[in-house]
């Protein structure tokens, strides 16, 4: 089984890839092999289209491409003799956001980058070796939360989208100091201080502001996707409801869980059929998208949470603008269960509903059996 912690992973020489979920933008490689090993990312545990396959030290170890959807030519193509050898663990860096696909070296050097037009949603890697090669992996997922302290103050500005609303990163909240504010600036400061009093939240009238010190409860587990069940994410449009789809809720008539391409996101978000669109929530407000994605394949349990965080089993299931992995989740509100997006670092499940995104702390995330 493949692992996020970095202990060893051994592949065969084969063409099957052994895919497992990845919660960020980012993994951190170590890989000894001859030649010919090989990272697909894409958005199920399977191979899938769209999909980006990264084949490192190919043609017997002299080139390493980007390819796209197992089509050729290559998107892209680097001279690499070399790359690769069977006697000891070569470091890369794999990083994807707004499409722009980069794999690097040791020490940050580029080894080759493709920018998508049409990027979709990662949620899972793949690994394996082939063409005469086995390999021996190591291999982590880096956090987007755990960025690192800086060494000098630095300003941080609330989101446009809600100008009362300030989220900084939870690993950092003992080195945040609320310096000074005005209703019309709210200008902080990052820096080393007893004061931790900085994380408040207000999104709309569905959760009151809130400032008050870190505390240990506060904190998100470091592996914030570890393995969900069987699923697949369905083509669709105008209310066409798949085979098999998983029902997420109620208002007035049955909701299934889907998803929807929506400002460079891709966001979880709720099929109401009889409107002919997905509704998903970002920026304030509910988009009706009359394209989008509906999970099918899987026996979901929804699982109570809290405040941002995600229970073990949780199905990677879009991403932020900015490659923050989002997770289906879904709340009461005036009668109706509606389905959105758990976005760990705002701390909140977001739903469509009425118009508007409306936050709720308390809420329950889909695990896929």
């Amino acid at each position: 089984m493949v692992l996020l912690d970095g202990a060893p992973i051994t592949t065969a020489d084969n063409l099957e890839y052994s895919f497992r979920p990845v919660p960020t933008g980012r993994l951190e490689v170590e890989v000894r092999s001859p030649s010919n090993a090989h990272v697909a990312l894409t958005s199920a545990p399977n191979e899938t289209e769209p999909m980006y396959e990264i084949l490192l030290g190919g043609w017997e170890n002299s080139a390493t491409v980007i390819r796209y959807n197992r089509e050729k030519p290559d998107k892209v193509r680097a001279e690499t003799p070399g790359l690769l050898t069977s006697s000891e663990f070569k470091h890369f860096t794999f990083e994807w956001r707004h499409g722009l696909i980069q794999v690097k070296k040791a020490g940050g050097a580029v080894l080759v980058e493709w920018n998508d037009p049409n990027p979709f949603g990662v949620s899972y890697y793949g690994i394996r070796t082939a063409w005469g090669s086995k390999g021996h992996w190591r291999i982590k997922a880096v956090d987007p939360r755990s960025a690192p302290v800086a060494s000098a103050p630095t300003p941080f500005v609330p989101s446009p989208a809600f100008p009362h609303l300030l989220i900084v990163p939870l690993s950092c909240l003992a080195n945040y100091k609320f310096l000074n504010s005005t209703p019309r600036e709210h200008s902080y400061h990052m820096g080393h201080s007893l004061y931790t009093v900085i994380r408040y939240i207000s999104v709309r009238a569905e959760v009151r502001p809130r400032l008050g010190v870190a505390q240990p409860g506060w904190n998100v587990p470091a592996s914030v996707a570890p393995s969900g069940g069987s699923a697949t994410w369905v083509d669709a449009a105008g209310g066409e409801v798949p085979p098999n789809s998983v029902p997420g809720g109620f208002d007035n008539e049955q909701v299934y869980v889907a998803r929807a391409r929506h400002e460079g996101a891709l966001l979880p978000g709720k099929l109401v059929p009889s409107h002919g669109v997905c509704y998903v929530p970002w920026g304030g407000a509910e988009h009706g998208k009359p394209e989008y994605q509906v999970l099918v394949g899987c026996e979901p349990a929804w699982v109570p949470s809290v405040a941002g965080q995600v229970p073990d089993g949780a199905l990677p299931s879009g991403e932020t603008e900015d490659g923050e992995p989002l997770f289906v989740g879904r709340a009461k509100h005036e009668g109706t269960l509606s389905v959105g997006k758990v976005q760990a670092s705002h701390a909140v499940c977001y739903i469509p509903y009425g118009g508007q995104e409306l936050g709720y702390q308390e809420y329950e995330v889909l695990v896929a059996k």
